[in-house]
């Protein structure tokens, strides 16, 4: 996950999104956030005010409601099928990125790691990647890891990223845990056990097994 695919990725959240500009006390009273966004993502492919709402901006929404529109965009992701538009996927994915951001407006919404990470064990190929992206790119470093390695020792499609992840882009803390999963051999995929042991005879590490 490269700049361009995140310039396509704010091209498609910040697309003009006239019915979801509203965002004054009588509007979220008539009609929930949550509402508002879903209804953006499956008629307009975007993600309405839902970075807005989750950032906490000037303060109008309560953290309920918070976990509420963060549960929708998650559930939407997990749910997705083609029909519902790529671009539809993406400006969830990406909101959920954005919302975990110490710089911007507003203040980052804690909880967006944990749905990011839901989307990951979600299986679709479509997602996992832009939620890898997200979760790799935590503010908190400490948390990226700790996500991550759990993925990796998850059966599925995400095993295997995870543990490529945790060698190239998590630093010395994200190689410990790797050295943790090869020494426990308990990564979740038979291919995700064959990276880290190739990972680890590479890097020299003790009692590596050569990968066959």
């Amino acid at each position: 996950m490269g700049p361009v695919w995140l310039c396509l990725m704010l091209c498609c959240l910040l697309m003009p999104r006239e019915s979801f500009a509203q965002t004054d006390s009588s509007t979220i009273e008539s009609r929930s956030p949550a509402a508002q966004v879903m209804q953006g993502l499956r008629a307009k492919g975007v993600s309405g005010n839902s970075l807005f709402v989750l950032r906490g901006f000037r303060n109008q929404w309560t953290r309920r409601q918070q976990d509420e529109v963060a549960d929708s965009l998650t559930a939407f992701v997990i749910d997705w099928t083609p029909r519902d538009g790529v671009r539809a996927l993406h400006a969830a994915v990406l909101t959920l990125t954005l919302a975990s951001r110490t710089e911007g407006y507003g203040t980052r919404y804690a909880g967006a790691g944990a749905r990011l990470q839901r989307i990951a064990l979600s299986g679709s190929s479509y997602s996992l990647g832009g939620a890898m992206y997200g979760i790799v790119h935590l503010p908190d470093t400490t948390e990226s890891v700790r996500i991550v390695e759990d993925l990796a020792r998850r059966p599925g499609p995400a095993a295997e990223l995870a543990v490529e992840e945790l060698e190239a882009r998590l630093g010395e803390r994200g190689l410990a845990a790797l050295r943790k999963l090869h020494i426990e051999g308990n990564a979740g995929t038979a291919r995700a056990r064959a990276t880290v042991a190739a990972v680890a005879h590479m890097r020299g590490w003790e009692n590596a097994p050569r990968p066959r």
